[in-house]
């Protein structure tokens, strides 16, 4: 892991405070550093990148239940923190998917965490 990386993953867990920045669920130091967009696509930072514990790691990794389940859990995260830009990129994933009719489980994904 680069300094740079590393001085990223610290500020991300400072904002974290501990918690799972999706779920809540308290991890500590073990969770995972998640570049939200893909460190190819969009240069890292700290308002493209959550702290995520090891469960919800895996799951959004997996896409369980959905990308576009994810990326709205994102978008509640980007908006707590004022990361308007992040928040519109997270948008328009979300457009893209459901135009490509990639997001079906969309209602149920919803359903599950409301």
């Amino acid at each position: 892991m680069s300094a740079a990386t590393r001085k990223l993953r610290t500020a991300v867990f400072a904002r974290a405070d501990g918690k799972c920045e999706a779920c809540g669920r308290w991890m500590g130091e073990s969770g995972h550093m998640d570049h939200v967009f893909g460190r190819a696509k969009v240069p890292q930072s700290i308002s493209n990148c959550w702290a995520l514990c090891l469960p919800c790691d895996t799951r959004k990794t997996l896409n369980q239940p959905s990308a576009y389940f994810w990326l709205k859990r994102f978008m509640v995260h980007a908006a707590k923190h004022g990361y308007d830009a992040e928040m519109q990129r997270a948008m328009g994933k979300m457009y893209a998917l459901i135009a490509k009719g990639r997001a079906k489980s969309h209602a149920l994904a919803e359903s599950l965490n409301e």
